[in-house]
C-alpha cells in the first residue's frame, strides 16, 4: 500500500509490500507491518454485526436514471448506477442492465466511525478467510457487507472468529 497526500510528482514506493504512509493526516497512527493495533482490537471488539432483515438484489442502472423511493443504497457515476432493494420491494417499473440475488446485507456498527485504521480491511479479510465472496459499502455511519444469502452464517462465524462480536438474535 502506498500513500503520498499530495500525489504530485509522487512515486510509488520500489519494493513489492512496502509501506510509506504519512502519519499526519487526520492525526492518526498507522503501523507497517502485520501488527493488529490497539485501536483496532478494541474498535472490533466493541463494535456490533447485524444482520439487516430480508434479501436483497443488486441491480445496475444506466447512469442517470431516476430511482424510485425505497432503496436501500443508491450510488451513481458516470459509468452506472448501482441500486440495492430488498427482492420483495424491488419496483416492477425498474429495468436493469443487470441484477444479481438474493444477497443478505451484514450492518457493521462501528463504535469509532473515521477513525480507526483497517477496520473495513480486517471485517473483509475476516470473510474472505471463510471463503466466502463479498461486495462492501461504506457509508457515513456504518459499513455493510453484502454476502449470497446462502452464504450468510459462514460469513458470520468468520466475523465471530476474527473477534467481531456478531448480534446472535439476528441469525447464529
Amino acid at each position: 500500500m502506498w500513500y503520498n497526500e499530495s500525489f504530485e510528482g509522487a512515486s510509488p514506493p520500489s519494493k513489492r509490500g512496502q509501506l510509506s504512509v504519512d502519519t499526519s493526516v487526520n492525526g492518526g497512527v498507522r503501523l507497517a507491518g502485520p501488527e493488529r493495533s490497539a485501536a483496532l482490537t478494541t474498535a472490533i471488539k466493541s463494535s456490533i454485526v447485524r444482520v439487516i432483515p430480508g434479501q436483497y438484489t443488486i441491480g445496475q442502472l444506466q447512469p442517470g436514471v431516476t430511482v424510485p423511493h425505497g432503496a436501500l443504497l443508491t450510488f451513481n457515476d458516470e459509468v452506472e448506477t448501482t441500486v440495492v432493494y430488498r427482492t420483495d420491494l424491488w419496483p416492477t417499473e425498474l429495468s436493469a442492465k443487470d441484477s444479481r440475488g438474493p444477497y443478505s446485507v451484514i450492518r457493521l456498527v462501528l463504535s469509532r466511525p473515521f477513525v480507526v485504521v483497517g477496520f473495513i480491511a480486517a471485517a473483509t479479510k475476516a470473510v474472505s478467510a471463510a471463503g466466502i465472496n463479498q461486495l462492501t459499502f461504506a457509508t457515513y455511519s456504518f459499513d455493510y457487507i453484502f454476502v449470497q444469502s446462502q452464504d450468510l452464517v459462514v460469513a458470520l462465524k468468520g466475523l465471530q472468529a476474527a473477534g467481531f462480536t456478531v448480534a446472535t438474535e439476528d441469525v447464529l
